[in-house]
């Protein structure tokens, strides 16, 4: 889940607007750093806004694999849920936000399908 903005300007201009208009709609304090530790899941958060202030009826699904030993993830939504806190507190959010929903999926319940 961590990532960092390595936008130059002028993109890293616009994308410091955009976050701090959603920081201000999402209730998050302006303060909070949206480009430095969880900015992707934050750049997540921003298109949605854009979408939705545009007339997009958009959702956010944010997908969490559970029990990916190839990645180390967690077996568990309990599991997921110290990152998935600790990605809010960073950020400002409040745990439930408008359109933006989180699912987990079980890895061991997907199939994989070849196209031959």
């Amino acid at each position: 889940m961590a990532s960092t903005c390595k936008a130059g300007s002028p993109s890293r201009k616009k994308i410091v607007a955009a976050c701090n208009e959603t920081k201000h709609v999402v209730g998050a304090g302006l303060h909070t750093d949206w480009l430095h530790g969880y900015y992707q899941y934050a750049n997540r958060i921003a298109h949605l806004h854009f979408l939705r202030k545009h007339q997009v009826e958009a959702w956010l699904v944010f997908l969490y694999f559970l029990g990916d030993k190839d990645m180390n993830g967690p077996d568990s939504e309990a599991g997921w849920e110290p990152h998935i806190e600790a990605a809010h507190r960073h950020l400002g959010l409040k745990n439930h936000m408008q359109w933006v929903v989180s699912l987990f999926q079980p890895i061991a319940d997907l199939r994989v399908r070849r196209l031959d």
